[in-house]
């Protein structure tokens, strides 16, 4: 942003206008306010853009943290299913093995 910066605030500091006999040059003076202006006019425009940018990404971390407790959500409740499922299994083996021992 500084690049596209007509004055630095050390060059506005320093400005000094020549004194004529009416006192400063007007031409001068508005030369130097229409730098002035175009410098603020390009520092409000940035930020607008800036505040825009910070907007939307603040509606993709709600987006991305939505996405997230939902996947939270669904992988504890793919691990509830896994861990029944294997109970399940390791009980229908167990009782397998046991009617295989008592059958023979």
């Amino acid at each position: 942003m500084a690049k596209d910066m007509n004055l630095t605030a050390q060059e506005i500091y320093e400005k000094e206008f020549h004194v004529d006999l009416k006192g400063y040059a007007p031409a001068e003076v508005d030369e130097f306010l229409d730098m002035v202006i175009e410098d603020y006019q390009k520092y409000d425009e940035k930020v607008e853009e800036l505040g825009a940018a910070v907007t939307r990404y603040e509606e993709k971390i709600k987006e991305l943290q939505q996405q997230l407790f939902a996947l939270q959500s669904e992988n504890e409740n793919l691990n509830e299913k896994v861990n029944s499922d294997f109970v399940y299994l390791i009980k229908a083996k167990n009782s397998e093995l046991n009617r295989q021992s008592l059958a023979t």
